[in-house]
């Protein structure tokens, strides 16, 4: 609400509660994304290597303070207490925060002088002459005081939406790794990147009809995911989080089965009948056991009738 830049990290661990404190989960992409009170659009990222943990923190404060609100890094205990040796960063201005202008700020532009377009403004810096203003979390107009009327909220949250708006206009698609459709899709996310990696090459080494998208951002998702989904037969999240299996007790049924996180959340945003896979060890994915699911669900999909 009052629309302050800030970084946050979570690494990812077994739960609920304290759950498995030193163990490995992928459990809080729709709680990071929706738990809060009230709308709350945020920008989520999640790294699938630990170079990559290095990257995005430089990313995420970029987009921070280039769109005035919450920028959550996700990650998970696998990147958190992994090794890995990847090239020396080479420091440039470009990595760096850039330096606060020190100049007075314009007289009559208001702290919150938000684009129609894209939601976004300029924001004064503490000590910024003339850049003084009223910094509240409740409603507010655009000169930041408090509102209760039902047009200044409106406004408010109209803005705070845009952003993650125009922050999407500017993403561009997932790579595919492997053909461009065909019979299964794998859609990952986080630290399975490089099991899902091996498990679909494996596959594909051997004839089977499968390729893969790894997704690093989750809000907002990245674009053209509904065009790239109905190019191939199925559809099917790899994660490390809760699902009920395929093979369940009588009790749960197609309409009453708990998906996996990404699941949920793609399904929602492209309408597509995604599928899940996971489980909840605690324990990295193995190559060997996505493999497994891939060629079952093959070998099934090719025993029925295109």
């Amino acid at each position: 609400m009052a629309e302050i830049p800030i970084v946050i990290v979570i690494v990812q661990r077994g739960g609920p509660s304290t759950g498995l404190p030193t163990k490995v989960e992928q459990g809080e992409l729709l709680p990071t994304i929706f738990g809060a009170p009230g709308d709350d659009p945020k920008i989520v990222l999640a790294a699938a290597t630990i170079e990559e943990c290095y990257q995005f923190v430089i990313t995420a404060r970029e987009l921070a303070e280039q769109f005035r609100g919450p920028v959550i890094l996700l990650t998970d205990a696998n990147l958190a207490t992994g090794v890995a040796p990847f090239p020396r960063p080479e420091l440039s201005v470009e990595s760096m925060a850039a330096d606060i202008d020190p100049s007075p700020w314009p007289v009559g532009v208001p702290p919150y002088d938000w684009d129609p377009d894209t939601g976004l403004s300029p924001r004064p810096v503490p000590g910024q002459p003339g850049g003084e203003y009223v910094l509240t979390g409740l409603a507010h107009t655009k000169f930041g005081k408090v509102a209760y009327d039902p047009h200044a909220n409106q406004i408010g949250c109209e803005m705070r939406s845009r952003k993650l708006a125009a922050l999407r206009h500017t993403l561009r698609p997932p790579v595919i790794r492997g053909d461009d459709e065909g019979d299964l899709l794998i859609v990952g996310w986080g630290s399975t990147l490089g099991a899902i990696d091996e498990a679909v090459e494996r596959a594909r080494g051997e004839g089977h009809s499968v390729s893969s998208v790894h997704l690093r951002f989750l809000s907002p998702l990245e674009p053209g995911l509904t065009e790239i989904f109905s190019r191939f037969r199925q559809v099917l999240s790899v994660e490390i989080n809760y699902s009920d299996p395929v093979e369940s007790p009588p009790l749960i049924r197609k309409e009453t089965r708990r998906l996996s996180q990404l699941a949920r959340l793609l399904r929602t945003r492209t309408l597509v009948d995604v599928d899940s896979w996971s489980n909840v060890h605690g324990q990295p994915l193995r190559p060997g056991q996505i493999y497994a699911e891939i060629v079952k669900r093959c070998e099934a999909l090719r025993g029925v009738a295109r």
